[in-house]
């Protein structure tokens, strides 16, 4: 149990366990490799064994080496049943080759196994021996392969891509053992196949039929009704990965097709096509269609189903509007089991440094960049740097990494096992609700506001470029809004809209009581323009091949949105934002420095990110949009660092228009000047030109801001240079130092 402790090993989940047999060179890993691909779609416990010492021996004996396998697989299977109160029917066992008679005789030790599924059992020892010996139906409640049913691709014979099998019965061990012309190529097939329909099972479509060449003659004409008990399935397969194909199309039939859909798209006008041309014989022609008949009284619509699932401690979850069957979220999808176990212990937690005085953070990812996977955990690191709190990262890589539709409903699990946790601790801790503030980045943002509903009253959650898809415009009660926390700061560095050519992954529309838009909230200093196309959500999300180029171009913005949170809480001064009607203005008085707009007085100017609470949402004009009554639209330049200096001019007595200029030198480097703003006087204000001539008067103070992309350190001297119509005291043009 200790062992177990420390897996992600979920006893809601089913079981699965691979059993290799005969090992292709340089292919030995496939058990793992096989893990890995199930886990990218779903919610499983999957245990890959090795026993390569076993397997490779002389072949009688790694045929009765394959019992002890079993046994021990079932020892394993008995302890978990007894330490999780799981039953057989939680458990599939996967063997290939001498593995898959293991698994028959692990059937034979545990009944009433879910299932047993034999990846081309070996012939040796094992064909026409009794059942007790080899894999059968009676080994689980459904076999396949040498079972209930059994599919023989290709014919079962030799795989396209395979040479014909080479060498001489009586040299078995050498065969098994890898020594001479054998290469096992159709052997191994058999895993590989099954690995990649984990991934793409409409590949593998087979059909009811009684031998190959019954088969290979009227592959396209077969009846797909109920067949009789003893039917063999074929199909065909390509000769190189990926192997699944869609079927065999001939010239001169006709198909029938279904196409779904969530929308009525009213009377049909026009269909297109698109062919793949036959896989094992490229020198056939390309099809064609001759003849297409629609069939509109044959329109069926589908209401949407009442799905529910449910969890122990977490609740029960519906796929119903608004979750599902909505114009935004038109794929209604049940959430997976959890992918992590939060099981309050208060044994657990004193062994922690968790202490009820300090504010909990709640950190939960969405989107993962590639390489930087674990920056939740630096975030807390971040912030325990100048901070006394609790700091919990949040990990459920695989409920994340699913297709999209899924992975936005996973989150829902998510967010019901963190609002689990906050009662455990409210509970055991005498603590309020206002203690806890959850940072949500991508999806995880949309899970932070669905913890707020289920606990009133947090005092924060701080909202890291929420996804748009499936969510922007979809129902409040599917989404982060401000009613899921007393203080909600949202930050949008994505926010195009998800169309062609556009490609934005984070919402655009405001959603907290302050919102920020780092660079206009769209395209990120330092980032590219997304590409790619909204209809390959899924490849996006998952970063497959097809989308690589995009996924990449994504990964940079949401790379600027985690990397912004974490160096706010450690730099919250380089993250000065201006409240502004919009990106237009924004940059408009950023250029112009309008004293109307840049840079703010007093307070008025909040800090982008950890910081973001410290503002006070009534102290911004009316028209800025900061409202305490209405989500706050604050733009960020794209300068880090801000600072602020106080001129006390002196000289004449007289007025003098003119400009002034402010530079500054710190003790890590020298910055670079920038124009002064117009003085805090409502004559300067009027001044609106290009030049930003004004008004100077000597013994009045001047407050102006000085815009960074650099940390220049603790500043050591101050230059300004005078522009206007004197030459008393400072002569023109000539700069000046003052020393702090």
């Amino acid at each position: 149990m200790n062992i177990m402790k420390v897996t992600n090993y979920n006893k809601n989940r089913q079981t699965r366990f691979i059993i290799p047999g005969y090992l292709l060179k340089g292919d030995e890993t496939w058990p793992q490799e096989m893990c890995r691909d199930m886990l990218k779609w779903e919610s499983v416990n999957c245990i890959a064994i090795e026993w390569t010492p076993g397997v490779r021996a002389p072949y009688a004996q790694a045929a009765n080496n394959a019992r002890v396998v079993a046994a021990q697989v079932a020892h394993m299977i008995n302890f978990l049943k007894s330490a999780y109160s799981q039953t057989a029917d939680k458990f599939h066992i996967i063997g290939h080759s001498l593995g898959a008679h293991a698994a028959g005789e692990v059937g034979t030790l545990i009944p009433g196994l879910a299932r047993i599924t034999g990846l081309d059992p070996v012939e040796p020892y094992f064909q026409g021996a009794d059942d007790a010996v080899r894999l059968d139906t009676s080994d689980a409640t459904f076999v396949d392969t040498m079972g209930h049913i059994d599919f023989y691709p290709n014919g079962g014979e030799l795989m396209p891509g395979c040479s014909k099998n080479k060498g001489s019965p009586n040299n078995l061990d050498d065969i098994w053992l890898g020594i001479g012309a054998f290469d096992g190529c159709n052997h191994a097939r058999a895993y590989q196949y099954y690995s990649e329909s984990a991934l793409k099972a409409q590949g593998f479509v087979a059909y009811p039929c009684g031998d190959k060449d019954s088969f290979d003659a009227s592959a396209a004409k077969f009846n797909l009704t109920s067949t009789a008990p003893d039917t063999k399935f074929f199909l065909h397969t390509g000769p190189d990965a990926p192997f699944g194909r869609k079927g065999m199309l001939s010239p001169g039939s006709t198909y029938e097709l279904f196409i779904h859909s969530d929308k009525d798209v009213g009377e049909v006008t026009e269909m297109t096509f698109r062919w793949n041309n036959h896989i094992l014989n490229p020198i056939k022609p390309k099809y064609g269609a001759s003849r297409i008949e629609v069939c509109p009284d044959q329109r069926v619509v589908v209401p949407p189903a009442a799905e529910e699932v449910c969890y122990p401690e977490l609740g029960c979850f519906s796929d119903l509007p608004p979750w599902g069957g909505t114009t935004e979220r038109p794929n209604a999808r049940l959430p997976w089991g959890p992918d992590m176990e939060i099981i309050p212990d208060m044994n657990i937690m004193k062994v922690t440094n968790y202490n009820k005085n300090r504010q909990t953070r709640f950190i939960i990812p969405g989107y993962l960049l590639k390489g930087d996977e674990t920056w939740p955990q630096e975030m807390c690191r971040d912030m325990l740097k100048w901070e006394s709190v609790n700091c919990i990262a949040i990990e459920w890589t695989p409920g994340v990494r699913a297709p999209y539709a899924q992975a936005a409903n996973n989150a829902r699990v998510v967010a019901a096992q963190v609002a689990h946790m906050i009662n455990f601790l409210k509970s055991s801790y005498s603590q309020t609700a206002d203690k806890f503030h959850i940072i949500g980045h991508s999806l995880g943002a949309h899970a932070a506001g669905e913890v707020g509903t289920l606990i009133p009253g947090l005092a924060r959650i701080t909202g890291l470029d929420p996804v748009e898809p499936y969510f922007q415009g979809a129902d409040d009660a599917v989404r982060l809004d401000t009613s899921d926390a007393t203080f909600v700061d949202v930050i949008h560095t994505d926010a195009l809209p998800f169309e062609r050519n556009k490609l934005g992954l984070g919402m655009s529309e405001t959603m907290g009581h302050i919102d920020f838009y780092p660079n206009g909230g769209e395209l990120m200093p330092g980032c590219s323009k997304n590409k790619g196309s909204p209809n390959n959500l899924d490849d996006i999300w998952l970063a497959t091949e097809e989308a690589q180029a995009e996924e990449e171009e994504e990964e940079e913005e949401e790379e600027e949105e985690e990397e912004a949170g974490c160096e706010s809480a450690l730099k919250a001064q380089g993250f000065v934002a201006y409240p502004c009607g919009d990106k237009d203005s924004f940059d408009a008085v950023s250029v112009s420095l309008r004293r109307d707009v840049l840079p703010c007085a007093g307070d008025s100017c909040p800090l982008m990110g950890q910081s973001a609470a410290k503002f006070n949402l009534t102290s911004t004009a009316p028209d800025t949009n900061v409202l305490p009554s209405t989500p706050a639209r604050t733009h960020l330049s794209v300068v880090s660092f801000t600072y602020r200096a106080r001129v006390l001019l002196a000289g004449s007595v007289w007025p003098n228009l003119g400009s002034l200029f402010v530079a500054m030198k710190g003790d890590r480097e020298a910055d670079r000047g920038v124009p002064a703003p117009h003085p805090n006087h409502p004559p300067i204000n009027t001044v609106n030109t290009s030049t930003l001539r004004g008004m100077l008067s000597p013994g009045s103070t001047y407050e102006l801001f000085i815009h960074s992309d650099k940390d220049v350190g603790e500043v050591t001297e101050m230059t300004f240079r005078f522009k206007f119509c004197t030459e008393e005291t400072v002569r023109e043009n000539v700069i000046q130092s003052v020393l702090p």
